[in-house]
């Protein structure tokens, strides 16, 4: 499971750079993942690099410093202060000497705290990182632990019963939706002998969502969804994935009896893609789940 990224911003100016690579590393060896932006030339970086890392963040630490022509500070740490703020991020704020809040900063109920030195920092980051989790949980959590059996197909008639395996997808964020989420298999290697039948570089088709019958859906904050893994059909000597396709150029293959290694993807307009690996072993009484892992 990914680290929660904690967003550091902070003077680039000599002595203030330095004191935000400091907080970065000891923020490190907590077990956290910190983002601290050295260097930013152009708007395209700005764009790329510092929203992004913004809009994928789950805390926030300003140190701001003053400046001799205003009493704001760095006016970049006040424009980013405002866009975490947009966000929704939880933040803790330092301030050398007297800084002056201006914008949105002034209506936001956040009292910075006053330092000289890395050494104040460090000590009100022991006390405040006790309420943060080093756990990320601006992801989703895949695990494959739900079935069906013996269910019947109401919209083919005369179909046999089918057994259905599932993947569970849990939004872990108490702070946002996961918006338009697919899921899809990643790729299919034949343990038996060795082979790949699918590669990530080969065509995708989109995995229905279990009970609704639709390819994407949003999840809110802490809830799940399953997705169909597989499907097996009484009596069939074939297990099929539960796709929406009109061609089987472009589909997934069923696959005879074996034992296969499966990766499912999760990808969606917000969250990290998520992957989990399911080995599976497939004979005349069904599908056996031997492991499943997640590995991204």
């Amino acid at each position: 499971m990914k680290k929660a990224k904690v967003f550091i911003s902070c003077s680039q100016r000599s002595g203030e750079k330095e004191i935000g690579l400091k907080v970065a590393t000891y923020l490190r060896k907590k077990g956290f993942d910190p983002y601290f932006a050295e260097e930013v030339q152009t708007p395209e970086a700005l764009t790329s690099n510092i929203f992004e890392a913004l809009k994928g963040s789950e805390y926030f630490i300003s140190i701001n410093f003053p400046r001799d022509f205003t009493k704001t500070g760095s006016l970049f740490i006040q424009q980013e202060f405002a866009i975490a703020a947009f966000f929704g991020i939880p933040m803790l704020a330092f301030r050398k000497g007297q800084i002056k809040i201006e914008g949105v900063g002034k209506y936001l109920i956040l009292k910075s705290i006053s330092i000289n030195s890395y050494e104040d920092v460090v000590r009100h980051l022991r006390k405040e990182l006790k309420k943060w989790n080093p756990k990320s949980l601006h992801q989703l959590e895949l695990t494959c632990d739900h079935h069906h059996s013996n269910i019947a197909t109401r919209n083919i008639a005369n179909a046999p019963l089918s057994n259905w395996l599932h993947v569970v997808v849990r939004n872990l964020s108490d702070q946002f939706y996961c918006k338009n989420c697919y899921a899809y298999v990643d790729s299919i290697i034949d343990l038996s002998t060795s082979a790949t039948v699918i590669t990530p570089t080969d065509y995708r088709a989109e995995l229905v969502w279990a009970g609704l019958g639709e390819v994407t859906l949003n999840i809110p904050q802490g809830v799940k969804r399953d997705f169909d893994m597989l499907v097996w059909y009484h009596g069939s000597n074939v297990v099929q994935f539960h796709q929406k396709t009109t061609s089987t150029e472009y589909g997934y293959p069923a696959l005879q009896y074996g034992r296969y290694k499966i990766v499912y993807g999760v990808i969606s307009d917000n969250f990290p893609l998520a992957k989990i690996e399911v080995e599976i072993d497939f004979t005349a009484t069904g599908v056996n789940i031997l492991n499943s892992n997640q590995i991204e």
